[in-house]
């Protein structure tokens, strides 16, 4: 084995005492409970890249950083209420006479399930891969403001 080799494999959250690092990684994959599809127990979950979720008054929109991911490895699926973004990142291969030090990149698939509020326009769904950067934009409808209708005399 190599130097650091255990200490950098990938690994899931386990109920040992933290270290400072680890807990501020399991912080930054804290989901939103309004947003979040957060099914069993922390320790058992292995959340994949994190995402940023805002809103603006017209549109709910999903960043996620996949450096290195091409766009025929991801899947975005939209059901009713549910954004599913799914993905499969390969690890490199180690040429002959290659030895990694350190392996702190994370590899494998990984699937992320959102739920959404009601009102999503899915006709206007967009996605967008931009620097490693997937952008996922999705539009509310805009509900018609009541309007009031001016009665004719007729002429």
């Amino acid at each position: 084995m190599h130097v650091n080799e255990l200490d950098s494999m990938p690994r899931k959250a386990t109920k040992q005492p933290l270290e400072p690092l680890g807990a501020i990684r399991n912080l930054m994959q804290w989901n939103p409970p309004l947003l979040g599809d957060l099914e069993g127990p922390p320790e058992e979950l292995d959340l994949g890249p994190p995402f940023d979720v805002k809103e603006t008054a017209d549109t709910f929109v999903f960043l996620v950083d996949l450096p290195g991911m091409a766009q025929d490895e991801l899947a975005i699926d939209l059901r009713p209420n549910r954004l599913t973004v799914s993905g499969d990142r390969k690890a490199e291969k180690l040429g002959e006479g290659e030895n990694y030090y350190a392996l702190e990149r994370t590899f494998g698939a990984f699937t992320r399930s959102f739920k959404l509020p009601d009102g999503i326009d899915s006709n206007a769904v967009s996605a967008i891969m931009k620097d490693g950067v997937l952008t996922v934009n999705l539009p509310k409808y805009h509900e018609t403001l009541p309007l009031r209708i001016p009665i004719s005399d007729g002429h």
